[in-house]
């Protein structure tokens, strides 16, 4: 709907407002996510990607906007979830990274892992307090395919659904937690 899109737009440029400010303040100048050592590979391997996607699920890098290895996803790869869809990595490390700043107490597991001929799909389940005035509590249960390359291996769709309607994830915003 609209207005659920409106509200991810306003959160994506209040996370990015947010991102500078604390980059100011603290003289950095740059994001405060961090990428893995790995660098740019030019092929992925299967099992290789496996094998740091389950790495980056262990660091919860979805969730604290840390320890994300970029270099298994090619540059313009497409990102969506109940809310939108784009492509670039840039934008998503961005996105993941302004909001896990806001992210305290929070608890990412792998519920199920499924490999299948073209992709990954992984079931997980999330719980956070964001660091807001309010303390909302977020939670959700869902899953993220990802598909692969045929010619590098590399992550070329990252699809994100959730066990809540867009809508119910905006309203735990909302909602100060206990």
């Amino acid at each position: 709907s609209v207005p659920v899109r409106m509200v991810w737009y306003l959160s994506e440029a209040f996370g990015i407002a947010a991102a500078g400010l604390r980059n100011f303040q603290s003289g950095l100048g740059k994001s405060q996510g961090q990428e893995q050592e790995e660098g740019d590979f030019e092929v992925v391997t299967r099992e290789m990607a496996c094998d740091l996607i389950r790495k980056d699920y262990e660091q919860s890098y979805f969730v604290t906007g840390t320890f994300m290895t970029t270099g298994i996803y090619k540059s313009d790869c497409e990102f969506a979830d109940p809310f939108v869809s784009f492509k670039g990595l840039k934008r998503f490390k961005q996105n993941v990274s302004n909001l896990g700043a806001f992210m305290k107490k929070s608890t990412l597991k792998i519920a199920s892992w499924d490999e299948k001929e073209d992709s990954l799909k992984v079931g997980w389940r999330f719980r956070c307090v964001l660091a807001l005035p309010w303390r909302p509590a977020i939670s959700a249960s869902g899953s993220t395919e990802y598909f692969f390359d045929d010619e590098s291996g590399k992550i070329c769709k990252h699809v994100e659904s959730w066990n809540i309607s867009p809508a119910d994830g905006v309203r735990q915003l909302f909602k100060p937690s206990k």
